[in-house]
């Protein structure tokens, strides 16, 4: 293969290359991210002595069971580990 030849297969593979490299970085960003979170999460466990009371099986029998016999959506708020703040904050009204 001749040097003009070389050139052109090594310009052709480049930008697939350049790509591939970039979401490994990325990947490898989102997995220390996770990491990291996922310490923060369990320090935030440990601080406020929380356990999990129903396994994943008993969470989704209970979701099926809300849906299937419910006929209007049940309110609720959604609290996250490392928000203090439950969401909504005001729970006083009923769902629509």
């Amino acid at each position: 293969m001749d040097r003009q030849s070389q050139r052109q297969v090594y310009a052709s593979t480049l930008p697939p290359l350049k790509a591939a490299i970039g979401q490994s970085k990325q990947w490898f960003a989102v997995k220390h991210q996770m990491a990291k979170s996922k310490q923060q999460i369990d320090a935030e466990v440990a601080k406020c002595g929380l356990v999990s009371v129903m396994n994943d099986t008993k969470w989704r029998e209970l979701q099926s069971g809300v849906r299937a016999e419910l006929p209007f959506a049940p309110p609720y708020q959604l609290k996250v580990v490392l928000n203090p703040h439950p969401y909504p904050e005001q729970f006083e009204t009923d769902v629509n």
